[in-house]
């Protein structure tokens, strides 16, 4: 019989303490920790934006993960041609290995909406932290999926703000207004809303990026991660019944 159990996320949390009828004590969330190097700026980042296109004054929005449709890559193609109107300096990513859609389809779709010279696509990048770097927000617009949503948490360690769905794991993330801003699933037009209102100021830019370094490092680094397991191992042994010696 198990005393106690560890999750992942809040959402698996809820579905054992409500679906398994377990005490709401039994399970605990303990969050992936990530490695946090004290900084991902590359030796020279501007040979980076020259690599991939992207102009000096120009801003850059990021999604980074397989090409699949629970990601959401087509509502962020969506989201780029509204945003454009408002920010037409601003370069959009999108970095992954072809999975159940192909890097093919999404660049017809974004030659049809007209933004394609916006685009950057690339597949597998073999060095992540190098092109977070260049990166002026971090998108994970998922539908589904996502219990642990391990590159958000490496947008935030580069020091990103964030947009990410109110979905499952994403929602333990994003501290609404502080290190990013969580918006509705399948929402092509509050995802605009939302990376246009962080590209409008410059200064929320800045503040929100700073939080997000400050969360993982206090509540998902490596170091956070052994602690808060540890606590639990420590609070199951001292609850286990003792026996007369």
């Amino acid at each position: 019989m198990t005393d106690h159990l560890i999750v992942p996320a809040e959402i698996v949390k809820q579905g054992y303490t409500s679906l398994l009828g377990l005490h709401s004590r039994k399970p605990t969330c303990v969050h992936l920790g990530i490695d946090c190097p004290r900084s991902y700026i590359p030796d020279n980042p501007d040979a980076k934006r020259k690599e991939l296109g992207i102009a000096p004054d120009e801003k850059v929005v990021g999604m980074i993960g397989r090409l699949s449709p629970v990601k959401g890559h087509v509502y962020f193609i969506q989201a780029a041609r509204i945003i454009l109107d408002c920010h037409p300096k601003t370069k959009f990513v999108i970095a992954g290995s072809d999975a159940q859609i192909s890097q093919e389809r999404l660049k017809r779709i974004a030659a049809q909406l007209g933004v394609i010279d916006s685009f950057v696509f690339l597949g597998i990048v073999p060095d992540l932290e190098e092109l977070i770097s260049v990166l002026d927000i971090g998108v994970v617009c998922s539908t589904g999926s996502e219990t642990i949503c391990r590159v958000l948490l490496q947008f935030m360690a580069a020091g990103k703000p964030v947009v990410g769905t109110s979905i499952n794991g994403i929602q333990d993330l994003i501290d609404e207004g502080q290190n990013g801003l969580l918006i509705p699933p399948a929402d092509c037009h509050q995802l605009a809303k939302a990376i246009s209102n962080i590209l409008s100021d410059s200064e929320q830019e800045k503040q929100m990026g700073h939080a997000s370094r400050k969360m993982v490092e206090s509540r998902f680094s490596l170091p956070a991660f052994a602690e808060n397991t540890e606590k639990v191992y420590e609070q199951v042994l001292a609850d286990l019944p003792r026996s007369n010696e």
